[in-house]
């Protein structure tokens, strides 16, 4: 009788983690879970990217004053920053299917791409910097400058751990 309660208890934990395995599995694709094209948003976020570059865009451009004779020089530098200012891309890459050297040569690819869009980059900004007046040019540095940004995002993550007040 022994035998037959420890082989019925041992069948019994079996059906209990198996289940509870499906259940994990199930719930971490969920409905609610961002899975999918974009993680989970719909293809929304370069839409989202584009507004907020063009938010800080416009905002930039109040804050330089330009000129009439600048304005030229701000549309092609926003233009070519438009081009190479893009979300990255989400793409399926089975790193777990490749060697080590195939990751890396991935890797470096990757590096490649990112450098000639900067490269692109840094030319239009040249080009436009050296239009602007000195005081413009502390202004634009003032506005780019990554300590504003790592401002901004302490900021953002203060205000969303505040609780609210009623």
């Amino acid at each position: 009788m022994k035998k037959w309660n420890k082989s019925l208890m041992t069948i019994a934990a079996a059906i209990c983690m198996g289940t509870a395995g499906f259940a994990a599995t199930a719930f971490a694709a969920g409905p609610d879970m961002e899975t999918g094209p974009g993680y989970g948003e719909d293809g929304r976020q370069e839409e989202r990217w584009k507004a907020f570059m063009e938010k800080k865009q416009a905002e930039l451009h109040d804050k330089l004053k330009l000129s009439a004779s600048q304005e030229g020089a701000w549309k092609t530098y926003t233009d070519a920053t438009a081009k190479t200012l893009t979300p990255p891309k989400r793409t399926a890459i089975d790193f777990d299917s490749m060697t080590a050297p195939q990751r890396m040569e991935k890797g470096l690819e990757f590096m490649k791409e990112r450098q000639a869009k900067m490269e692109a980059q840094l030319a239009s900004l040249k080009t436009f910097y050296a239009t602007l007046t000195p005081e413009q040019q502390k202004v634009f540095d003032a506005e780019t400058s990554p300590k504003k940004w790592r401002e901004k995002a302490r900021d953002r993550t203060q205000k969303k751990s505040r609780p609210a007040n009623k």
